[in-house]
């Protein structure tokens, strides 16, 4: 078994910096974007440069969660992504869906 657990560490230390990655770019969103006065202060003087910020920022952080829920496996490769660390976690995702609908 530990030899199975050692296997993972490469992969749980990979998703523990993507997470400290998202985590840093969420901060900085909330710090630009989360008071209206800096965002009406950031409007007022680089209209352009800060929504182009915003718009990166938010795609940083979509696709960064995005690669949390991929498929262990795509197009013949392994990912780095929370199905590899927990294998039920698809069927787990699976039974949630059913249980929405």
């Amino acid at each position: 078994m530990a030899e199975k657990t050692d296997g993972l560490l490469p992969l749980i230390e990979e998703l523990h910096a993507e997470a400290i990655s998202l985590q840093q770019f969420w901060l900085l969103h909330q710090q630009l974007y989360g008071k209206r006065k800096h965002v009406e202060l950031m409007r007022a003087s680089a209209l352009v440069s800060f929504g182009l910020i915003q718009k990166l920022l938010r795609e940083a952080i979509f696709l960064g969660i995005q690669r949390f829920l991929d498929p262990s496996w795509m197009r013949g490769h392994k990912t780095a992504s929370l199905e590899q660390v927990i294998p039920d976690a698809r069927s787990v995702r699976l039974r949630r869906c059913r249980f929405a609908s």
